[in-house]
């Protein structure tokens, strides 16, 4: 393992001038030394010094003083509700009535089996699945 690390080290600090980055080499007791590891270090810009110094904020929004309220922005809203909307979907589809093409064969094989059995006419073209199912919601379904 220790070898396999000096060569990476070895690897990094030959490919640094080839990508136009001098590495700065400090002695191995210094204190900067060690807080990097050892080894090549790049020199930092003075603006990414200023932004590693700058304290984190989330979204990069800065806490608000007591008292003050968030203006919320223009696309927040729609954000909200498609979000609203991805969470409702699975939901929803479960409350889709099956319309299977497989269910409607097998309920409609059925049917005409029991009106057969029942003595009952059974015609070509008519859909005495959905017939018995109106009949059973209530509604005058006669002839």
């Amino acid at each position: 393992m220790q070898r396999a690390s000096r060569s990476l080290r070895r690897m990094l600090a030959q490919a640094a001038p080839a990508r136009g980055v001098a590495p700065q080499t400090q002695p191995a007791g210094s204190a900067s030394a060690a807080a990097t590891g050892g080894g090549a270090t790049k020199e930092i810009s003075p603006e990414m010094q200023k932004y590693l110094a700058t304290e984190p904020y989330m979204f990069g929004e800065k806490p608000l003083a007591p008292g003050q309220v968030r203006k919320p922005e223009f696309w927040e809203a729609s954000a909200w509700v498609m979000l609203i909307a991805l969470l409702a979907l699975p939901f929803a589809t479960t409350a889709v009535p099956n319309g299977s093409m497989q269910d409607w064969a097998r309920d409609e094989a059925e049917e005409r089996i029991r009106r057969r059995i029942q003595g009952l006419p059974v015609e070509f073209g008519k859909n005495y699945a959905a017939l018995r199912a109106l009949e059973e919601a209530g509604y005058d379904v006669a002839g």
